[in-house]
């Protein structure tokens, strides 16, 4: 039988059916020992750790900045609320241990106002496109709670695959501004019988040269003009 337990998982296995496995056998003793071992894998795989840190990708809301969050919690596995986070951007150089300078870069991070335990900061991307990320976190009395590291892509073209959804926001928007519309699916039959009756946007590209424009006649009168007069200030004509 299983079961969430908080933030974590339990398991328990009655004693009333293990006499069901063959432990005499060879066989049955090792099955016995797998079965335990993915168990307790199965226990500890997911449970969360007192500090992770996250990387959120730029939004719209954000711009092109993306946003570092970092969750603390105590011994219980309560949110922390007076933590000390400090988060340090990293080449690939510095998390591989071969920079010959340390060029990192630190940002000191602000606590969440919706959210008790959760730390944040932006940070403006660099050329890589591999960062490193390491938050320093210590609690009230300056001892440390732990350093999670974890890794950000900085690839601008893939970007637009991470959401395979319909936004519809981003989609409305770009109609009102380029005086499109946004047809619901709803919709499409009736739009379809409206097409006849509406009138669609004739371009028509013409070529005029430059010469025979009024500005070309004006510029070239005042070039003309202004080089008399300075002849005429100087004493050339």
């Amino acid at each position: 039988m299983v079961q969430r337990y908080g933030h974590g998982k339990t398991a328990s296995l009655l004693i009333g059916d293990a006499w069901r496995w063959p432990l005499q056998s060879e066989e049955g003793r090792d099955d016995w020992a797998k079965a335990w071992r993915q168990l307790m894998r199965w226990l500890v795989v997911d449970s969360p750790q007192k500090v992770e840190l996250t990387v959120e990708q730029p939004t719209a809301e954000s711009g092109s900045r993306p946003l570092l969050r970092a969750l603390v919690r105590d011994d219980r596995f309560e949110p922390l609320d007076d933590a000390g986070v400090v988060f340090e951007l990293l080449t690939p150089e510095e998390i591989e241990g071969r920079a010959s300078t340390n060029r990192s870069v630190r940002i000191s991070a602000e606590q969440d106002s919706g959210e008790p335990g959760v730390y944040t900061a932006a940070f403006l991307p660099r050329n890589q496109e591999v960062l490193g990320i390491r938050a320093s976190v210590s609690n009230r009395a300056g001892v440390l709670l732990g350093q999670p590291v974890t890794a950000w892509v900085n690839d601008k073209a893939n970007r637009e695959f991470e959401a395979l959804g319909f936004n519809r926001d981003l989609l409305d928007g770009l109609a009102r501004q380029s005086g499109g519309e946004l047809i619901p699916a709803e919709s499409l039959d009736r739009f379809a019988d409206s097409l006849p009756r509406r009138q669609a946007p004739t371009m028509v590209p013409t070529t005029r040269p430059a010469w025979h424009r009024v500005e070309t006649l004006v510029l070239g009168l005042l070039c003309f003009v202004m080089e008399w007069g300075l002849r005429r200030w100087k004493g050339f004509a």
